[in-house]
């Protein structure tokens, strides 16, 4: 009897056993899935800019120094290597002039290093400004509705301009932004080839009309 009854309770712990190990595995949480790996998005690489582009990248820097600075000029740069294509250059140059300081400042920004210039923004120190001229004047960019990309293609389109592009192909491109007495809008001037042996085109930059 004593046996019968030791056998009834080993089997019962037999049977028990595993249904308490198959309750412990149902109990437990599963392990978590392994997280997706994520993919960074490659940095996007600065390239060339259009006069308008560069300005306003330069224009940060430059109200930080004066809030009331106004454009005395813009100018591309030329840097070996990277060629003018569609009105977008490596680097420009900006000449800011603030009145109430009585001062004026160059900022250029450059795609890449060249020259005395470092990749990014490179600031001058400011210096006394003595006021507008009759050849330079300082503007508001707000006046400036052409971007050089478009100055260059209305250069291009001038029968004179295009037939010297064609006799000079892969010619430089060059831009200047400025303002004097004798317009009533700041004046795009876009040089193809060189300023001694080349084609220039003076546009007004509030309506792309020829230059008067």
């Amino acid at each position: 009897m004593r046996k019968h009854f030791f056998c009834s309770r080993f089997l019962g712990s037999v049977v028990l056993i595993p249904a308490l190990v198959a309750l412990a595995a149902c109990s437990s949480e599963p392990p978590p899935a392994p997280k997706a790996e994520v993919k960074k998005e490659p940095e996007k690489v600065a390239g060339p800019m259009t006069g308008k582009d560069a300005y306003f990248e330069m224009y940060k820097p430059a109200r930080a120094w004066s809030p009331d600075i106004q454009v005395l000029s813009l100018k591309s740069e030329a840097v070996p290597g990277q060629k003018v294509v569609d009105g977008k250059a490596a680097a420009w140059t900006v000449v800011f002039a603030s009145p109430s300081k009585m001062e004026m400042r160059t900022i250029t920004w450059a795609l890449e290093p060249f020259g005395e210039y470092r990749k990014g923004m490179n600031p001058g120190q400011p210096i006394k400004w003595g006021g507008p001229t009759t050849k330079s004047k300082p503007f508001s960019m707000s006046d400036v509705t052409l971007d050089s990309n478009d100055a260059e293609k209305k250069s291009a389109e001038d029968p004179k301009g295009a037939g010297w592009i064609k006799s000079n192909p892969g010619a430089p491109v060059s831009f200047y932004l400025g303002a004097d007495q004798r317009f009533t809008a700041p004046v795009w001037v876009v040089t193809h080839g060189t300023a001694k042996e080349g084609y220039i085109k003076a546009l007004n930059a509030a309506t792309g009309a020829d230059a008067k």
